[in-house]
């Protein structure tokens, strides 16, 4: 049997080595030949049995020296940045060097243990962490230990095993109409509420509305086509990009309030123009900046924090109008189906999921209005 095994047995003095072939390393690519010495040749014949088979049926590990810190930048780097949007690798590579890196970037790749990670996560609730951070830091370490896996630098991956906190949905705050026509009257006073109109009664999101050109805009048929958003990074700054998924690539039919506050916007942008002649950035923007650039999605956000406070109402986060826009739309019946495709939701399940809060009240809308049916049916019987 020993004959079949890649490896050879040798006497030394008092011990017999193991002298064998552990395959190629994954990065330099170089022949790996390792040695263990043992008291007794059936001692050593055991190993050598024991690691052909672990071998041949791929289950080997390769004994790094290599740190997480050290693994995880060639990781990231050569592998996960390039299958990600350049948005979420910077938001990813950010989140590495706060929080992974300072915690486990010193230890060697093979001592992490998931007994370690539940600690690190349970750290970071005590540090006030939401739950959605941690579960972005989890699922960073998942993948990252996968291919570390799958390079034959680990034996099994740690954080398979690791318990992050549950993602419970939170209700989002929103506005009911009153709340709406208090803000919209400074919005009004302050000359620009065309955009917030627009965003409120589409659900257009802040990246796709600063980021829609004229040449999707149907005014005639009260279509917008939604095909790309601006987007920021390091290296590209502002830009148009095609959206993150499919069901974002979209069609939303507009009513009169917003063809009406997106006819007066052209009329502004037109008059802005014949102010600043050649200054005029023409891109074809619906909501550019001053100078007809892209306004930038932050400044968008402080302003209308700005004009929130203005109108005495609670904060509320920009991309809840999308929110208020929904949940109005479920409450006047509208079939979830309906409102998934308006908001470009991956699937329905996304879209009940962060309108949950909406269902209760549409449960007692429902068996209220079925038994007026009923009974309505019964008098006229």
């Amino acid at each position: 049997m020993l004959k079949s095994l890649k490896g050879s047995i040798k006497p030394r003095g008092n011990s017999f080595q193991v002298k064998y072939d552990a395959g190629r390393h994954p990065h330099t690519g170089r022949r790996i030949q390792k040695t263990a010495t043992f008291k007794t040749e059936k001692e050593a014949e055991q190993f050598l049995i024991e690691v052909n088979y672990k071998l041949n049926n791929g289950i080997y590990k390769v004994e790094t020296k290599e740190t997480f810190g050290e693994y995880f930048k060639r990781w990231f780097d050569t592998m996960h940045k390039k299958t990600v949007a350049e948005t979420t690798a910077e938001t990813r590579d950010c989140l590495a060097r706060k929080h992974l890196i300072p915690r486990f970037g010193y230890r060697k790749l093979s001592e992490i243990t998931t007994m370690e990670l539940d600690f690190f996560y349970s750290d970071k609730i005590d540090d006030d962490y939401s739950p959605k951070t941690i579960k972005e830091l989890h699922i960073l370490m998942k993948k990252s230990l996968d291919q570390a896996v799958k390079w034959g630098l680990l034996q099994s991956n740690p954080a398979l095993s690791a318990t992050p906190p549950s993602l419970v949905p939170k209700k989002a705050e929103i506005w009911d109409y009153d709340q709406w026509d208090q803000f919209l009257e400074v919005a009004k006073a302050y000359g620009d509420e065309e955009f917030y109109t627009t965003s409120y009664f589409t659900g257009g999101r802040r990246g796709e509305l600063l980021g829609l050109q004229w040449k999707s805009v149907d005014l005639e048929k009260k279509k917008i086509h939604i095909h790309q958003t601006l987007a920021y990074t390091k290296t590209k700054k502002l830009h148009l990009k095609e959206p993150k998924t499919k069901s974002s690539n979209r069609t939303i039919s507009i009513g009169d309030l917003v063809v009406e506050a997106l006819t007066k916007q052209k009329e502004k942008l037109e008059a802005r123009k014949r102010e600043l002649g050649d200054g005029y950035q023409d891109l074809d923007l619906v909501f550019p900046n001053s100078f007809g650039g892209f306004k930038t999605p932050r400044n968008k956000l402080r302003e209308f924090y700005s004009l929130t406070e203005k109108a005495g109402l609670t904060r509320i986060p920009l991309h809840n109008l999308r929110h208020s826009h929904a949940t109005n739309l479920l409450k006047e019946g509208i079939q979830p189906r309906v409102v998934q495709e308006r908001f470009g939701h991956a699937d329905l399940r996304t879209a009940q999921e962060i309108y949950s809060h909406v269902t209760p009240d549409i449960q007692e809308e429902a068996a209220v209005k079925g038994e007026n049916a009923y009974n309505a049916r019964k008098k006229k019987a």
